[in-house]
C-alpha cells in the first residue's frame, strides 16, 4: 500500500502500537494516519522519505477530545525540508514574494532550478517542455512561478488556488494621435438621458416662473424677480452649480428652488463619476485596431508571445476561427524568432510594429525603463487565471495552498492609476476658454451698444427745441 502511494490523501486507523516498521512506510504529509495505543490516538506523518515519522497526540476514543482544526492547521512545520523548485529566471515579483513568505512561515528552503529551455511549458511533438515538462518528469517538486492555468496543463500537473485573475492582453506602442471629438463632454450620458436633463430644466423653469407669478398676483410676496425672463438663468445656474445672491420669499418658490438644487447635485455626482471613468478607461486614442478581428484585418503587425508559453499554445492549438487566422498570418511566419524574455519582448514593441500578448502583471514590471509608452488594446484580451504548479500527487500541495491563501488575505491590493494627459482634456479646456472669450466679447459689445445709445440720447436732448 505504501509503495503504491495509496496513502495519498487517505484516512487510516492502525490498531497497532508504535512500531519501527512505520519508519519504512511512506506516510505522506497530507495523509491522516492514526495509530491506536491502548485508548489513546496518535497522529503519524512525515514530511518526506528522508525525514523521520512525526507522532503527535490526537486524542482519546471520545470525539470531544479530538482536535478542532483539520490536519493542515495542525502541521505547519516542514522541519527545514529542501524543496526542489523551478522558476523562469530568478525568484522575484509577486509570486517570488509569496514563495519567500511560504519558506519563512512553513520552515523550508528551496533548491531552485531554472527552466532548461527558458519556457513555462508548451507541447512540441507531443512532449511537454519548459517548467511544466520538469514537473511532469519529477525533476522538481514545485513551480514557484506564474503558470497560466489551461486544460492541457491540468492533465499533467496540479495547480494551487488562483493567485491572480489575469487576462492575456495584446500590447502595442502607444500611437501619437488622439481622437478628439468635441462630443467627449457629452459621452458620460446617453442621448436619452441628456434629453431628460433638458426636459427637467425646462420643467423647473416653468414651475419657478409660474409659482412666482401666482404668488406675485396674490399680493402675499413680491417674487416678480423670478418671472420667466429671469427664471431660466436661475435654473440653468443651479444645474451649473452656481449660487445666487437672492432667494425667493414664498415657501412654494423655495420648494422649487431646493428641489432644483437637489436634482442638480445628483446629476453632477453621476456625471463626474462617469466622465472620470470615460477619461481613464475610454481613452480616445487613434488605435490601429481594437479587437482580434480588426488586428487580423489590419494585417501589418506581428503578433508574438514568450517562447514556449501557454499563450503560444492557444494559437498553435486553434483549429478554426479568428485565432487560427491570427496564427497563420501573424504568428506562424515568425515562430523561429519569438522573444525568450519579457524585457526583449516589450523592447520589440517599441522598436517596430510588434504586438505582444502577455498577462498584465508582467507589463508593469518590465516596462519601467522602456523607450516608449506601451498600452494594451482594449478589446483584444483572453481571460485567464495564474497560479503556481506542482507535480501530480505532491503531498505538500494542499497545505501550501492554505498558507498561500492566508498570505493573500493579509495583503492589500493597490490599483494602478493611469495618468490623464493634457491632450485628452483639450475639448473641456477649449469649451472653457471659448466661454470666457464669448463673455468678454459680449461684455465689450454691451459697453459699445450702451455708449452708442447714451450718445444718441444726449444728442437727442441737445437737439430738442426748448419750450
Amino acid at each position: 500500500v505504501s509503495a503504491a502511494e495509496l496513502f495519498y490523501k487517505g484516512r487510516w486507523l492502525v490498531l497497532k502500537e508504535r512500531d519501527p516498521y512505520f519508519e519504512t512506510l511512506n506516510i505522506p504529509f497530507d495523509c491522516e494516519f492514526l495509530v491506536l495505543e491502548n485508548t489513546h490516538l496518535e497522529e503519524a506523518y512525515r514530511t518526506s522519505l528522508e525525514f523521520p515519522v512525526v507522532y503527535t497526540k490526537f486524542g482519546d476514543l471520545q470525539p470531544e477530545t479530538w482536535p478542532l482544526f483539520d490536519h493542515y492547521r495542525r502541521r505547519s512545520n516542514l522541519q527545514g525540508y529542501v524543496m526542489k523548485t523551478t522558476n523562469g529566471i530568478k525568484l522575484e515579483g509577486y509570486f517570488g514574494q509569496i514563495w519567500r513568505l511560504l519558506e519563512s512561515v512553513m520552515n523550508f528552503t528551496s533548491e531552485i532550478q531554472e527552466s532548461a529551455d527558458g519556457g513555462t511549458g508548451s507541447i512540441v511533438n507531443d512532449r511537454w517542455n519548459g517548467m511544466v515538462g520538469m514537473l511532469m518528469r519529477n525533476e522538481v517538486m514545485f513551480g514557484a512561478s506564474s503558470f497560466l492555468i489551461t486544460t492541457q496543463r491540468m492533465d499533467v500537473v496540479d495547480f494551487t488556488y488562483t493567485l491572480l485573475d489575469t487576462g492575456n492582453y495584446v500590447y502595442i506602442k502607444k500611437p501619437d494621435n488622439y481622437l478628439l471629438p468635441w462630443t467627449n463632454s457629452l459621452a458620460p450620458f446617453t442621448a436619452r438621458l441628456w434629453f431628460c436633463v433638458l426636459a427637467i430644466i425646462f420643467i423647473f423653469i416653468i414651475a419657478l416662473a409660474t409659482t412666482a407669478s401666482l404668488i406675485h398676483r396674490s399680493g402675499v410676496y413680491d417674487d416678480s424677480e423670478f418671472c420667466l425672463r429671469n427664471a431660466w438663468l436661475y435654473v440653468f445656474g443651479k444645474f451649473c452649480n452656481q449660487g445666487h445672491d437672492i432667494c425667493p420669499l414664498s415657501l412654494a418658490c423655495r420648494i422649487v428652488y431646493i428641489t432644483a438644487y437637489f436634482c442638480a447635485f445628483v446629476l453632477l455626482a453621476g456625471y463626474g463619476g462617469n466622465y472620470t471613468s470615460f477619461l481613464t478607461a475610454g481613452r480616445p486614442l487613434a488605435l490601429p485596431f481594437n479587437t482580434f478581428q480588426e488586428m487580423l484585418d489590419e494585417g501589418t503587425y506581428k503578433l508574438g508571445s514568450i517562447h514556449k508559453s501557454a499563450q503560444i499554445d492557444m494559437f498553435t492549438k486553434a483549429r478554426e476561427g479568428i485565432f487560427m487566422g491570427l496564427y497563420n498570418k501573424l504568428v506562424q511566419p515568425y515562430m523561429d524568432n519569438l522573444p525568450t524574455n519579457y524585457a526583449d519582448a516589450f523592447q520589440r514593441v517599441c522598436d517596430s510594429k510588434y504586438a505582444f500578448m502577455s498577462p498584465a502583471v508582467f507589463k508593469k514590471k518590465y516596462t519601467v525603463n522602456s523607450t516608449c509608452e506601451i498600452i494594451r488594446v482594449p478589446h483584444a484580451v483572453i481571460p485567464g487565471h495564474a497560479a503556481m504548479a506542482a507535480r501530480k500527487k505532491f503531498g505538500l500541495l494542499e497545505i501550501m495552498e492554505k498558507r498561500t491563501i492566508d498570505i493573500k488575505k493579509m495583503q492589500i491590493g493597490q490599483k494602478d492609476w493611469d495618468a490623464i494627459s493634457l491632450d485628452e482634456i483639450i475639448p473641456i479646456l477649449s469649451a472653457f476658454l471659448l466661454g470666457v472669450l464669448a463673455s468678454v466679447l459680449i461684455a465689450f459689445s454691451e459697453c459699445f451698444v450702451f455708449r452708442v445709445w447714451l450718445k444718441r440720447s444726449i444728442s437727442q436732448k441737445e437737439n430738442r427745441p426748448a419750450l
